[in-house]
């Protein structure tokens, strides 16, 4: 994973470490997530933190999400019905069928939940996934931030 990818994703972590103390908690995830139009329950922001917390702490650390992506396999899924499920996410979002995701697309596809994100907010989503720099997202792309 070169500087760059590393810097993106540090930016997008630093957005939901409200206090800037390099760590996040349950209430920090759970009220970026709202800020960005999403309404997480109780149980995804548990997960989330559970996925990530290394050492059990509670918290989501900076040096843990760092270390899962540069140990993350980089290859694509290899269970079937994983993959099946995360093309069917991408489908979702990638409404004109044109291979991959573009802002609209996203803010779109989080209205029709009834909820609404900024546009600035989606630009921020699509930068922190897109590798090549497009302004869109790849299903590639899509599959390295899940």
């Amino acid at each position: 994973m070169d500087d760059a990818t590393i810097a993106r994703y540090k930016r997008a972590f630093d957005q939901f470490d409200v206090n800037g103390d390099g760590r996040v908690n349950k209430d920090e995830i759970r009220n970026s997530l709202k800020n960005m139009g999403f309404n997480p329950t109780d149980d995804m922001v548990e997960q989330i933190i559970k996925d990530g917390d290394k050492n059990n702490d509670g918290w989501l650390e900076w040096s843990e999400v760092l270390h899962s992506l540069k140990h993350k396999p980089q290859k694509e899924h290899e269970d079937a019905a994983t993959r099946a499920a995360l093309r069917a996410r991408f489908r979702l979002l990638d409404t004109d069928d044109s291979g991959y995701i573009t802002v609209d697309e996203l803010r779109d596809a989080i209205s029709k939940t009834g909820a609404d994100i900024p546009a600035e907010k989606a630009e921020e989503l699509i930068k922190a996934a897109d590798r090549n720099f497009d302004g869109k997202v790849t299903y590639e792309e899509f599959l390295a931030v899940m």
